[in-house]
């Protein structure tokens, strides 16, 4: 896989939105 700095950049935001989502949502139900 070669990965532009750009495409990079764009998986790892992805990638921590979506652990801050289920961060959030373990949150919620405690």
């Amino acid at each position: 896989m070669n990965l532009t700095p750009r495409e990079k950049d764009k998986l790892l935001i992805a990638m921590a939105a979506i652990v801050a989502r289920k961060r959030l949502e373990r949150g919620v139900k405690l």
